[in-house]
């Protein structure tokens, strides 16, 4: 499997956005996510936490839009 979900929550741009109690959106804005695809699952630390539910093209980058459907993940924003 590979580890580009994981890099990618934990090391991009983050902007967090709750959708229900214990989901979160979050959109990640990455220079490139080679091999990435919609519904991939995402892991942190080795533990399933979501999943990707989108992946646009744009002209800063690749935008990721993951659904992080447990409560218990440190989500941080950071500035790159």
């Amino acid at each position: 499997m590979s580890r580009t979900p994981i890099l990618l929550l934990t090391a991009a741009l983050v902007t967090v956005a709750c959708s229900h109690e214990h989901e979160h959106v979050v959109h990640v804005i990455a220079e490139q996510a080679p091999g990435l695809k919609k519904a991939a699952r995402v892991q942190f630390r080795g533990v399933d936490v979501g999943l990707v539910r989108q992946v646009y093209f744009t002209p800063g980058g690749v935008r990721i839009d993951l659904l992080i459907e447990r409560n218990d993940v440190p989500i941080r924003t950071q500035d790159t």
